[in-house]
């Protein structure tokens, strides 16, 4: 669940600049929510992600339809745009085979790219993913046509025994198993046979993190930072600047370590290298935030939302950041940005409620906190207070002496 930060005073001044309590609806196109079990609930993403995860191997389709539920309920969920990746891939044979053997061609490596994008943006919201779904990939690969189209043969059998297999490639497998300790040995071995460094020990990082190992983690990342400035090998290919990747990592490790300071100067580091790598300016505007610097933090998410406009939590992030340095009509145009892009996403509409009720618009802020109701999941603390208000605010307005 997204934190929401506090209400800052303020947003007691007004707002009748907010020109519709339920703007821009409608923008999404329509898809059909996959049908749950009669308890679960329908406005809770995980409820979405766990039926992805089931279908995943017999009805990949379903499963992609259940991830993009998710996501758009929570518009956070690394895992959502992970487990949507992974099940195109499982949908679609020939890419399957492309992702295996590698594209031959511009034209199956533009085939590639929608993986490839999905996946970069579940690593910009959660660097440290945990690959668990990739095993369906593995399973995939060694059971061959056994419940697939032509699944590559070869690939099947080196994926059961290891043969062909670089230490590389085994690290890769043990890791996306679960076998941690395996993988961390495996791609020590693979760093004394290869050059190309600076992606073993990025990958050595992630595991460690996962470990709650940050220290080992730092120093991995730190490597893979140093051994990416002094290689020449230009065969792996990003669709931004892996320094960039492996700098956001480092910060996010110093934040959970609790070092901001440090954090927001290596967040400043991923920028040089990649001043359009708007993650790291919502990092550093986070940071900033907190440690009081609201002028940079402004700045940073002015920034981060230019680039990265289609980032719906970084819009919901921003506009509390301009309401509390009282720049309320931008802050409105925030939200109602969220609304039209993202109209099932819960959030928006509770902030909208808040905004009317303070400027004492009953009946708008009825409405949006019933929206906020309506869409958000049963096990969100906010309920309670909205459901509170609702009562409170129907009241008042039933007993005003202007009610018709």
């Amino acid at each position: 669940m997204t934190r929401r930060p506090p209400l800052s005073p303020c947003w007691l001044l007004a707002l009748a600049i907010l020109s519709s309590p339920l703007a821009g609806q409608g923008s999404r196109k329509p898809l059909r929510r996959p049908p749950l079990e009669a308890s679960a609930d329908t406005n809770d993403a995980a409820a979405y992600l766990a039926m992805g995860g089931r279908d995943l191997e017999a009805d990949p389709k379903r499963a992609m339809t259940a991830y993009e539920w998710a996501l758009r309920l929570d518009p956070a969920s690394a895992d959502a745009l992970y487990g949507r990746s992974v099940a195109l891939l499982i949908d679609d044979n020939a890419l399957f085979n492309i992702m295996m053997k590698g594209p031959r061609d511009e034209k199956e490596a533009a085939r590639l790219r929608l993986v490839d994008s999905l996946r970069i943006r579940a690593e910009m919201l959660d660097p440290f993913l945990d690959p668990q779904l990739d095993r369906a990939l593995y399973a995939m690969a060694r059971r061959g046509t056994s419940g697939y189209r032509e699944v590559d043969i070869e690939a099947s059998r080196d994926y059961e025994s290891g043969r062909g297999q670089s230490d590389y490639q085994r690290g890769l497998s043990e890791w996306v198993l679960g076998f941690h300790r395996s993988a961390l040995r495996w791609f020590g071995s693979a760093l004394d046979k290869t050059r190309n460094k600076a992606p073993i020990h990025a990958l050595r990082g992630r595991i460690f993190q996962g470990q709650g190992m940050s220290d080992s983690a730092l120093a991995s990342l730190r490597l893979a930072v140093k051994e990416y400035r002094k290689a020449d090998d230009s065969s792996f290919v990003f669709f931004y600047e892996p320094k960039s990747r492996y700098l956001y990592q480092i910060g996010w490790v110093l934040e959970a370590l609790g070092k901001a300071t440090e954090a927001k100067d290596v967040y400043g580091q991923a920028l040089i290298e990649d001043l359009s790598f708007y993650p790291a300016h919502q990092r550093v505007a986070l940071v900033s935030l907190a440690a009081g610097d609201t002028a940079t933090a402004l700045a940073e998410f002015d920034l981060a939302s230019q680039i990265g406009g289609h980032d719906a939590v970084l819009r919901v992030q921003y506009a509390y950041a301009l309401a509390g340095s009282r720049r309320l009509a931008e802050a409105s145009d925030q939200i109602q940005r969220v609304i039209a892009q993202e109209p099932d996403y819960a959030d928006p509409y509770l902030m909208l409620a808040r905004l009317y009720e303070a400027t004492d618009m009953g009946d708008l802020a009825v409405t949006n906190y019933k929206a906020f109701l309506d869409r958000s999941p049963r096990t969100d603390l906010q309920r309670g207070y909205a459901d509170e208000r609702v009562r409170a605010l129907s009241n008042t307005v039933a007993k005003s002496p202007e009610t018709p």
